[in-house]
């Protein structure tokens, strides 16, 4: 009996409502210059209601390294993600949005090579994404760069300008997701930048190159950029997960990190102030004093050196003490001082 083959990549493409640009999303990854043998696509349809699916179906039928996976109940992007990992065969993965797209048609090979060189747990990609409006077409090509790359380290990495805490502007080993037991959260949006976070602490041989692959499109109907109320206690939910982190014993840089990076994101205020409602604001602030984002002493306690500004002191402790009518004003003078700022 022939063993089967296991494929070199797995790309893995999480989908809901995407009728407009799947066929786009997937063009773009079956015009690789790569054999179909190398690589999987596993895509996972989280019970999408418009017409996604027939179209995903039509298009990957003639492709048999295309695993089409479906779900009977929405359960956000991450869970899609995990239910993608969990069937994945191929030693590395990377993600894909489905509104969203490469560029070159040889991405997969450029990023072969790297890896091949290199034996990294993670190649992770420095350049911005190429952003392009909601109906703008890609003319595929190939990128011609020399494509260089150099060794990193995860605090380097993290403490980059250009550290995208999206999972898709990089390539995993499949092993290190799951020696680690690295996951992403469910139900719940978010859910990528506590897991980039945790995979780049374990990973141990990190590589970055800078590679403009990745097309974003600027979708006015995706999650981020829709009023949803419930994005701001996602985000809290976030900060638990984040917390729980780094509550483990864990290297202290990383605690470091951790901290400084959820003061300095619970103290900025700015899911509050700008999109949603003065009721599900209030209700965030709760949760953030629930679980102790508000006391200085949290932060200290992870990164007993941490240095808290005076700002972010004066932030908390409002957030904290403060009844909560009273933040409604507060909330009006940053709604003021974005205006002003032109954000």
């Amino acid at each position: 009996m022939t063993a089967v083959r296991r494929p070199f990549f797995s790309v893995i493409i999480p989908m809901y409502n995407v009728g407009d640009f799947i066929g786009k999303c997937l063009g773009s990854v079956y015009a690789q210059d790569i054999g179909e043998e190398e690589y999987e696509v596993v895509i996972v349809d989280d019970s999408s209601s418009d017409d996604t699916l027939e179209i995903a179906e039509s298009l990957t039928e003639t492709h048999c390294n295309t695993l089409l996976l479906k779900h009977d109940e929405n359960q956000k992007q991450g869970s899609a993600r995990n239910s993608a990992m969990r069937r994945a065969r191929g030693e590395y993965i990377v993600f894909l949005d489905s509104d969203d797209c490469w560029q070159y048609t040889n991405v997969l090979t450029t990023f072969r090579r790297i890896i091949r060189e290199t034996h990294a747990d993670v190649v992770d990609n420095g350049s911005e994404y190429k952003y392009i409006d909601c109906n703008q077409d890609i003319a595929l090509s190939r990128y011609d760069g020399t494509a260089e790359y150099r060794h990193t380290d995860t605090y380097e990495l993290i403490n980059g300008d250009d550290f995208f805490f999206g999972p898709v502007q990089a390539f995993y080993s499949r092993q290190l997701i799951l020696d680690h037991d690295v996951w992403f959260a469910d139900n719940v949006q978010y859910e990528d930048i506590d897991w980039r976070m945790r995979i780049v602490y374990h990973a141990r041989n990190i590589v970055r190159t800078d590679i403009p692959f990745y097309c974003y499109r600027i979708n006015p109907a995706s999650t981020l950029n829709s009023n949803n109320a419930r994005l701001q206690h996602d985000r809290v939910s976030c900060y638990r997960r984040l917390t729980h982190f780094a509550s483990q014993d864990l290297h202290p840089r990383m605690k470091d990190y951790l901290s400084a990076w959820i003061l300095n994101d619970v103290t900025s205020f700015p899911f509050f102030s700008r999109k949603y409602d003065i009721g599900n604001s209030l209700k965030a602030v709760r949760e953030l004093r629930n679980i102790r984002l508000l006391d200085k002493g949290t932060y200290r306690y992870f990164s007993p050196d941490i240095t808290i500004s005076k700002t972010s002191l004066i932030t908390i402790f409002l957030l904290k003490h403060f009844p909560l009518a009273a933040i409604a004003p507060y909330r009006i003078l940053m709604v003021i001082k974005d205006a002003v700022l032109g954000r």
